[in-house]
């Protein structure tokens, strides 16, 4: 048998073009996913969760009635849910319509000509710093827009009327001096003529402390404020579904006694034992221009049906708490800031759950510590530093950019441009 010499040099040539042959495919490959693999990112935005529970409640205050003449016209001197003394007057009361007419006129001019004056008073220009009055215009600019936003427009006016103040003051320092005394005299003139129109006035008084509000709503009777803890599901039941009596044509307003108040509702057995006596929690509701009040469990009933009573209490009053009744209530128990996520992004790598994120052009597989989950999204919990699990894998922070949409995605992936 002949034995064939191999040619160890045809041999490395062999090896050697394979091997170029493998890293040229290996490359292209390479190039071409590089090249294909467009991502879509949304950053991790912060959010706040709120652990919270809508209820439908009712106020319960201690009221009086403010009764007056039904053949005056009474014109209130004070806002609702401010706070008077027995004996302080809360409203000019008239025989002649006329007269209540002019007699509001006559307080607006008033109020026009105390602010021309405390213009005018500003034409020392030393006095003025255009960037405080610029942040102050600002602030009042800004509460207008809020309001005008959130549909919560009772402010709009007085905010309104600041933000004209200040530019004018604005005017005043960058142009100069303004001539008020056409306008102050004018002023000044209407109101010498209202006042004896007017005539002379009588006053309307609280006969005791309170928080004062300018009308009834007919619900002042319907629940017994002195009996508030023991008012069964069926007494509250029947407030939440009942219409109001009739306000007597005697009746010029109310006043609200104390300090604490209450929101009475039913919760079911699953959202009770959520709350419990003493509980700290703060209270939202669409007819309130404050984001939230402070408020506290009063009284939860027992879990043992699912119809369980639930008193709220409050010692916060204002214009528009004076005038809730029956409302959706949301009691937030608490909040938590976290990283909101789109549900799309979410994915399970080796029994951990998280997201992919784009770090450069490098992609890697970061963690989430979920503490909600909502229809689309879920919320992480709030990392702003780079945190590691035990086993080395690092949390979603804030701000990293998450991938919504990749190909073939993997840790230490290299995305193109």
């Amino acid at each position: 048998m002949k034995k064939v010499k191999v040619n160890k040099n045809g041999v490395k040539k062999i090896i050697a073009a394979v091997a170029v042959l493998l890293a040229v495919a290996v490359l292209c490959y390479e190039i071409s996913n590089f090249n294909s693999s467009n991502v879509k990112t949304q950053p991790a935005a912060a959010t706040t969760y709120r652990n919270s529970i809508t209820v439908k409640m009712f106020a319960v205050r201690d009221e009086s009635l403010i009764n007056g003449s039904s053949s005056l016209t009474y014109v209130p001197l004070l806002q609702d849910g401010e706070r008077v003394a027995g004996g302080q007057a809360i409203a000019a009361q008239f025989v002649k319509a006329d007269s209540a007419s002019a007699y509001v006129d006559l307080e607006s001019r008033k109020s026009e000509l105390a602010r021309y004056e405390s213009l005018n008073s500003q034409q020392n220009l030393n006095e003025l710093d255009i960037s405080k009055i610029n942040l102050q215009a600002d602030s009042y600019f800004y509460e207008m827009l809020d309001g005008v936003r959130s549909g919560k427009t009772s402010g709009l006016e007085s905010s309104a009327e600041k933000f004209s103040d200040k530019m004018t003051a604005k005017q005043i320092l960058i142009n100069g001096n303004i001539d008020f005394s056409k306008k102050i005299a004018s002023l000044k003139s209407e109101i010498a003529s209202l006042t004896a129109k007017v005539g002379s006035v009588d006053y309307l008084k609280a006969d005791d402390t309170g928080y004062y509000v300018s009308s009834a709503d007919g619900y002042e009777n319907t629940l017994s404020f002195s009996n508030i803890k023991n008012l069964s599901s069926d007494k509250i039941k029947a407030a939440l579904s009942a219409s109001p009596a009739a306000v007597p044509a005697n009746t010029k307003g109310k006043l609200i006694h104390g300090y604490t108040w209450y929101f009475v509702g039913i919760v079911n057995k699953s959202d009770a034992t959520r709350l419990n006596d003493g509980d700290s929690i703060t209270l939202r509701c669409d007819n309130m221009s404050r984001d939230s009040i402070n408020a506290s469990v009063y009284y939860r009933g027992p879990i043992n049906t699912d119809e369980t009573v639930l008193i709220l209490s409050s010692k916060i009053m204002d214009s528009d708490i004076a005038r809730l009744r029956t409302e959706d209530v949301e009691i937030v128990i608490n909040e938590t800031d976290g990283i909101r996520v789109n549900k799309s992004a979410v994915r399970v790598i080796d029994g951990v759950q998280g997201v992919y994120v784009l770090t450069g052009n490098i992609v890697r597989f970061k963690k989430l510590d979920i503490i909600y989950t909502g229809e689309d999204y879920v919320i992480s919990k709030m990392i702003k530093e780079d945190v590691y699990d035990e086993n080395k894998v690092p949390y979603l922070k804030i701000y990293d950019a998450v991938i919504l949409e990749g190909k073939d995605l993997k840790d230490g992936k290299l995305i193109g441009y």
